[in-house]
């Protein structure tokens, strides 16, 4: 039943007419019968009774309805039942003719059947209901039939077999039963077209009292002509045929009116959605159940064209279907996609799509179902390319695999330094006190292998840790070597690195540490190149001056790159190497490079025949940093109060043994919170403090103090990170790298000491 808030309308009159039905039916029982009073019985001299049994047939019949619209399915049937038996009862008796003048008609007999069935089919759900509620239409069809006879000639009707012995009330009643029971389930009968809320029922509410008034009134006003001698009963007919023509012709002109209009409007909408389905990023298909393309929007035709042209169903069958970490074919059962009509898409999934130039998009594909205004079933395909966004996640988990690996060794790398450096000092102050030549070359050589171990370790935390970047004067001489030397180390046997000598300092505007990171990376691209596809063997490193620029050229005679990769290789993230471990970063660090320093990268490639890349940068205009010269004699620092702040013991004891040999008075502290306190005793002529220190005070707040305690204060910072660039409120401070040589070392101290 409908009890919504769109329904309560019809149920309130649904329930007043099966009140009324009742009412009258015990109304006719007791007052007409029970009492004797005729007018009840016949409403007027003449005319037909209504009879007991079909009082309380009515009596059982809106009972059984009121029953049934409070969910008394079972009460409603026996109802429904109870009235068939009686009404059977009485047929028979008529067929045997034992019945008294006043009886059941035909008509009636017929039309409480009807009920009946109508009556049991709102008890019924689905298409069998509905069938069943047909009865309650034909009812009242009967019923009004039946009124229309008593309207325009009593004598007539009551003369036919089939409403012989009808009662007036009787045909009344059996319209309300029916207008009761098709209001009861409106949704399930045609009353639904009336009561809807569409354009098309407002409609046909307007025209309803039209159509069903205007032909009674017609038909009245010709009957009072014909007996009044205005009309004979030809004129009359005819009359009446010319009005239903032209109340009909005016509903089929209305229907037409209403079916354009319909039809325009679902065209418009059409178009609209089209356009809106055209503008959207995923490729839509439709495939009705043999296979063929119903529908397929702006998006999928460019796939399809992109990828491989031809029609929609070919192109599925056709194309070859990957998997996005692997870049293999898929497997036949993987597949299934290609005939969705037949094995509908379930859930969704990521695959890559080979491409003709070489190579892959990466699409997220899904599956659903439309079904058309008619019932029929179309399957869809959609598929939306997610490459950029696949690689751009793929990228960024690499980049963050990086930065731990990047934190990682920047806290190795610190206390290799320190590690270093104390074997450096130590070095440096035996070499400084043997005489033996044979000792002091056992020394160097300790010496040189720490400065080759610290600068190895530098090379390994710059490539692995960012950093801001900043412009210094860069000697490419000096720079390119030590790179081709690292990426020499990573050759398998039978592929060379070419680099011709380069005399002098060739300086060049750049990050020194983004710079070495730029031409690792192309020695790494080009190697890769090589053994991934076992064509080539040969990378050749060259640099020209053209004027105020220098070009670095990094060319391989590997296998070349396709159009397609060549025009997003600098793009971040994009790798054609993601299953052998690509990140996508490496030519995007050089076109980075490039940008700090306003330069130029450029990449031109030949498919088998090698790639050639361009680093262009602006010449320095500024000269090198001379290092400063060592001291000479074992007293250069004689007298001088020295405080040197290092958490490492071992390389703490270092600094001071290489102090305390060249006469220097020193104290040392681990920590910074020590340092301050030391600062607070009494003023030193100089501080050196490593800058990362244990504790709440780091070696930034050691010189920040020292400086604001003895203004003017020389102070030197000491770090193991390779590149550190230290800023004390504003100002960009140098820090000495670990290890540090001990004429280095001296010479920088010296410096900041100044003259006595």
């Amino acid at each position: 039943m409908n009890d919504g808030p769109a329904a309560a309308r019809p149920a309130r009159l649904r329930d007043a007419l099966t009140l009324v039905v009742v009412a009258v039916g015990l109304a006719v029982l007791l007052v007409g019968w029970g009492l004797g009073i005729d007018a009840v019985t016949r409403v007027a001299p003449g005319l037909p009774a209504m009879v007991p049994t079909t009082a309380l047939c009515f009596v059982l019949i809106g009972g059984g309805l009121f029953l049934a619209t409070r969910g008394r399915a079972t009460a409603a049937r026996v109802a429904a039942g109870t009235t068939v038996v009686l009404v059977a009862g009485v047929g028979l008796s008529e067929l045997a003719g034992r019945m008294a003048a006043d009886r059941m008609s035909l008509s009636t007999i017929l039309s409480f059947l009807l009920s009946a069935v109508a009556l049991f089919g709102t008890t019924v759900p689905g298409s069998a209901g509905r069938r069943l509620l047909v009865a309650s239409t034909c009812c009242g069809t009967i019923a009004l039939i039946a009124l229309t006879g008593y309207v325009f000639s009593a004598e007539a009707l009551v003369e036919l077999l089939p409403f012989r012995g009808m009662a007036v009330h009787t045909a009344a009643l059996f319209l309300l039963v029916s207008a009761a029971i098709l209001l009861d389930q409106p949704e399930r009968t045609w009353v639904r077209y009336v009561l809807g809320s569409g354009r098309g029922s407002r409609a046909a509410r307007r025209l309803f009292p039209v159509v069903i008034v205007l032909p009674f009134l017609m038909t009245f006003a010709t009957l009072v002509a014909t007996d009044h001698g205005l009309l004979d009963a030809d004129l009359r007919l005819g009359l009446l045929a010319t009005v239903l023509t032209a109340l009909a012709i005016g509903a089929v002109l209305r229907n037409a009116a209403v079916e354009n209009a319909a039809e325009q409007r679902g065209i418009d909408s059409e178009v609209r959605l089209r356009a809106l389905v055209d503008g959207l990023y995923t490729s839509i298909m439709a495939f009705d159940r043999s296979g063929a393309l119903r529908f397929s929007n702006a998006s999928a035709d460019r796939l399809v064209a992109e990828t491989g042209g031809g029609r929609a169903e070919r192109w599925l069958a056709e194309s070859v279907f990957l998997d996005p970490e692997t870049f293999r074919p898929l497997p036949p059962d993987s597949v299934d996609f290609r005939r969705p009509w037949d094995v509908p898409v379930v859930g969704t999934r990521l695959i890559g799509l080979a491409v003709p130039d070489g190579g892959q998009r990466i699409l997220h594909l899904s599956g659903g179902e439309w079904r058309e205004s008619k019932g029929h079933r179309n399957v869809l395909l959609m598929l939306r390319d997610v490459t950029d966004e696949f690689y751009a996640v793929r990228g960024r988990q690499a980049a963050e695999r990086l930065n731990v690996l990047g934190e990682i060794a920047g806290g190795i790398a610190h206390d290799v330094a320190n590690l270093l450096g104390v074997i450096r000092l130590s070095a440096d102050v035996g070499a400084l006190q043997a005489s033996d030549p044979e000792a002091r070359a056992e020394f160097d050589a300790i010496r040189a292998a720490c400065d080759r171990g610290a600068e190895l370790t530098s090379r390994v935390l710059t490539f692995a840790r960012s950093r801001e970047p900043a412009l210094e004067a860069a000697d490419l001489a000096e720079i390119l070597p030590n790179v081709v030397a690292l990426a020499r180390r990573t050759l398998p046997s039978g592929l060379t690195i070419d680099l011709p000598d380069l005399s002098g300092p060739l300086t060049v505007e750049a990050d020194g540490g983004l710079l070495e990171s730029a031409v690792l990376n192309l020695l790494v691209n080009a190697r890769d190149a090589i053994v991934e596809s076992g064509q080539g063997g040969r990378v050749s490193v060259s640099v020209v001056a053209d004027g105020d620029e220098v070009v670095i050229e990094v060319a391989d005679d590997g296998p070349g790159m396709a159009p397609y990769v060549l025009r997003r290789a600098n793009e971040p993230f994009f790798t054609t190497r993601e299953a052998t471990g690509g990140t996508g970063l490496g030519l995007a660090t050089v076109a980075r490079c490039a940008e700090v320093a306003g330069g130029r990268f450029q990449l031109s490639s030949t498919e088998g025949a090698g790639t050639v890349a361009r680093l262009t940068l602006r010449a320095a205009d500024a000269p090198l940093p001379q290092k400063a010269a060592a001291p000479s004699g074992r007293d250069a620092l004689a007298g001088r109060r020295v405080l040197v702040v290092e958490d490492d013991p071992a390389y703490r004891r270092s600094l001071v043994d290489l102090l305390t040999s060249h006469g220097a008075d020193v104290r040392s502290v681990a920590d910074g919170e020590a340092a301050l306190a030391a600062l607070e005793a009494a003023r030193p002529d100089l501080v050196l403090t490593d800058l990362q220190l244990p504790g709440r005070a780091d070696g930034l707040d050691v010189v920040r103090r020292a400086r604001q305690r003895y203004p003017g204060l020389p102070t030197l910072l000491l770090s193991g990170v390779a590149g550190a660039r230290p800023v004390l409120d504003g100002t960009p401070l140098q820090a000495l790298k670990k290890p540090i040589g001990a004429d280095t070392l001296l010479a920088e101290i010296v410096g900041a000491l100044g003259p006595d």
